[in-house]
């Protein structure tokens, strides 16, 4: 069970022996505090209700989109899964998906055909632990212009330990 971190405390005072249950309980907390998932919609040009909008330009020049505020993964963190979900078929074109802890990198994976309606992406993440807080990037690289997609959107599923008290 879930406790607060005075009650864990007098679990460990000196000479004591915790038990299994409070033990259980030093897990539970543990892992009930320790993972974090984040969760953006980013769409083409004219999406609605999404978190990020890709510009609407004549080329197919790659697009990447720093997702929520500058640094989202505390340091020491460890990323445990990336996942993308196409929520609305790319009309106008195919993509290329990319997924990292850059503009430029696809650390987490990347993708091809994250144009049709709910198509899945799972990228694994675990081998990378960031020693400083770090971005996520979503790159898409279209294979028509910009200005000729429409109603492309994806859901990203950000699901990570956070170790940065520790």
């Amino acid at each position: 069970m879930i406790q607060s971190k005075p009650v864990l405390k007098s679990y460990f005072l000196t000479g004591l022996k915790p038990t299994q249950q409070q033990f259980s309980d030093l897990v539970d907390t543990l892992l009930a505090s320790s993972i974090q998932t984040l969760v953006y919609t980013i769409g083409v040009a004219g999406v609605t209700g999404v978190d990020y909008n890709f510009t609407s330009v004549a080329n197919t020049t790659k697009q990447a989109i720093q997702l929520g505020s500058i640094n989202i993964i505390p340091t020491k963190s460890n990323i445990l899964k990336v996942i993308c979900v196409n929520e609305a078929a790319l009309v106008g074109g195919t993509a290329l998906i990319e997924i990292g802890y850059s503009a430029v990198s696809a650390s987490y994976g990347q993708a091809n055909n994250m144009d049709v309606l709910a198509a899945i992406f799972q990228g694994d993440g675990s081998s990378h632990i960031s020693s400083t807080d770090s971005s996520v990037y979503f790159g898409l690289t279209p294979s028509a212009n910009w200005s000729t997609l429409s109603l492309g959107k994806w859901k990203i599923i950000i699901t990570y330990i956070d170790s940065s008290s520790l």
